[in-house]
C-alpha cells in the first residue's frame, strides 16, 4: 500500500535512520584493525566482491570502496593509526612563554 507523503506524488514518508546500523567513516577506522585493512586490500585485489567483503567484515560498501581507493592513492600505511602525542604542562607553559 502506497501512503501519501506529499500531495503531489505518491511516495512513502521517510524511514527513522536506526542509529545502530549506521556506519560513518569515523566509525569505521575504529572498528578496523590494522590487520583487517590489510586483508581486505589483499581480497579486494584478488578480486573478491565488495559485497562479500561487507559481509564479512560488517562494513557498508561506500565505505570499503572509499578506503581502497585511499590506499591506492597514498599507499597501505594510511592504514595505520596514528598515536597521539602527550605534552607535559610544563613544557606546554615554556612554549607559550617563548611565543
Amino acid at each position: 500500500m502506497i501512503k501519501t507523503y506529499n500531495s503531489r506524488c505518491s511516495v512513502l514518508p521517510p524511514k527513522k535512520l536506526d542509529r545502530k546500523n549506521l556506519t560513518f567513516w569515523g566509525v569505521f577506522i575504529m572498528k578496523l584493525s590494522y590487520d583487517d585493512k590489510v586483508q581486505i586490500y589483499e581480497l579486494r585485489k584478488q578480486g573478491y566482491s565488495l559485497e562479500k567483503l561487507s559481509n564479512k567484515f560488517g562494513i557498508n560498501n561506500s565505505n570499503l570502496r572509499y578506503m581502497i581507493k585511499l590506499i591506492d592513492r597514498y599507499g597501505i600505511e594510511f592504514g595505520k593509526k596514528g598515536k597521539n602525542r602527550y605534552y607535559f604542562p610544563d613544557l606546554k607553559q615554556e612554549m607559550i612563554h617563548k611565543v
